[in-house]
C-alpha cells in the first residue's frame, strides 16, 4: 500500500496495525523524519534498533524483548535488495510474530514491487520541488500550532526564504524563534523572523554554508560557539550534496533534478556547473577539513571563530587550487 502523501499517509498510521513499513526518498532527511513518526505512532513499551542490514534487522527480531512489547528494528539508506535480504524478508513475512515492527528507509532504486500488498509505504520520490516546500510549509505551521504560535503569511514566507530547505535545520530555527517570543506574543511577524534567523545580519547560518560552498566571492561572518556547531552539520549537508552530484555525473547521470527534488531546477543548474568547475576531489577534501574543524571546535582549546576562519581560508585555497 503506497501513499505519495504525509497526510494521508499518517493517517493510515493510525488507523492500521501494519508491522512492515518502509519510506522512499533520495534524500536521508526526509527518510528519517517520516521514520521516527512511525515510531512515534507506537504508543506502548517499544525497543527501537538501527541496523546497518538487512540480516542484523530480522535477527534482532527474532530475539524477545523482556523490557518492551513492542521490538522495532529500522534499517535506512537501502539502494538494492539482493535475493538472500528478499528471501529473508518472505520468511519473515510468514512467520513473524506480533509485536515485531520492520521499518526501511529507501532510495528510489530499491525494487519493492513484490511486497505491494503487506507494505506500508510513503514514497516521495515522485515528489515535485514545489510539492516539497508545501509540505515542508505544512510542517513549519505543524510545530508552530503546537507551540501555540503562529505565522503571519509575509512571516512564513520570510523565514522559509531565510532557511536552508533542511527540516533539521528548520526544526532548530523554529526553537530559537518560540524560544524569542516566549509568552509575549502567539503571532510570529516579519521582525521576529528577521531578528533570529539571521541575527541581524544579511544572511541566515544555512544561506552562510550554502554561500561558503557554491559561490565564487562568498564572505563570512563572526560567530558564536554554538553557530559554528550548526554551521558544521549545514556545510556538511552542502558538501555531501556536492560529493553526490560529482558522483552522479560520474555516472553518466544527465537528470540531476530527480536526485535532488529539493532543489529548484535553477539551482540544480547552478550546483551542477559548480560541482563540474570544482571537481570530486574539493568536496572530498573539503570533507576531511570539516570534520578536523568539528573536532577541534568540540576539543574547546582554540577560539571556535579563528577555527571557523582557518577552515574557510582552507576552503578557499582548495577552490583556488583546482585541487
Amino acid at each position: 500500500m503506497k501513499f505519495l502523501r504525509v497526510d494521508q499517509f499518517e493517517n493510515q498510521l493510525r488507523l492500521s496495525s501494519a508491522n512492515f513499513y518502509g519510506v522512499i526518498s533520495s534524500l536521508e532527511v526526509d527518510r528519517k523524519r517520516a521514520i521516527k513518526k512511525i515510531i512515534e505512532i507506537n504508543k506502548s513499551s517499544i525497543e527501537v534498533r538501527w541496523s546497518s542490514s538487512i540480516e542484523e534487522a530480522l535477527f534482532h527480531l527474532q530475539i524477545r524483548s523482556l523490557f518492551a512489547s513492542v521490538q522495532i528494528a529500522v534499517v535506512d539508506g537501502i539502494e538494492k535488495l539482493e535475493e538472500k535480504a528478499q528471501n529473508l524478508i518472505n520468511k519473515w513475512l510468514v512467520e513473524k510474530s506480533e509485536g515485531n515492527i520492520l521499518i526501511f528507509g529507501l532510495t528510489p532504486s530499491a525494487e519493492i514491487g513484490q511486497w505491494k500488498n503487506e507494505l506500508v509505504c510513503l514514497d516521495f520520490s515522485l515528489e515535485k520541488p514545489w510539492d516539497r516546500q508545501k509540505r515542508m510549509k505544512d510542517e513549519i505551521l505543524t510545530m508552530a500550532l503546537a507551540a501555540k504560535k503562529s505565522f503571519s503569511p509575509e512571516a512564513l514566507d520570510l523565514f522559509f526564504e531565510k532557511v536552508a530547505l533542511n527540516m533539521d535545520v528548520i526544526e532548530q530555527e523554529l526553537l530559537k524563534l518560540f524560544s524569542f517570543l516566549g509568552e509575549k506574543r502567539r503571532e510570529i511577524q516579519p521582525e521576529d523572523v528577521q531578528a533570529i534567523t539571521s541575527e541581524g545580519k544579511e544572511f541566515s547560518l544555512g544561506k552562510l554554508a550554502q554561500n561558503l560552498v557554491w559561490e565564487e566571492n562568498s564572505s563570512f561572518q563572526e560567530l558564536e560557539l554554538s553557530d559554528v556547531l550548526a554551521v558544521v552539520g549545514l556545510l556538511r549537508y552542502q558538501l555531501e550534496m556536492g560529493l553526490k552530484m560529482c558522483c552522479l555525473l560520474e555516472g553518466g547521470m544527465e537528470d540531476l533534478q530527480q536526485a535532488f527534488p529539493q532543489l529548484s531546477s535553477k539551482n540544480t543548474q547552478k550546483y551542477r556547473q559548480v560541482a563540474q568547475n570544482k571537481g570530486k576531489s574539493f568536496f572530498k577534501k573539503g570533507l576531511v577539513v570539516l570534520f578536523d574543524l568539528e573536532y577541534q571546535v568540540k576539543e574547546g582549546k582554540v577560539d571556535p571563530y579563528l577555527l571557523f576562519v582557518r577552515f574557510c581560508a582552507i576552503l578557499k585555497q582548495l577552490e583556488n587550487s583546482g585541487i
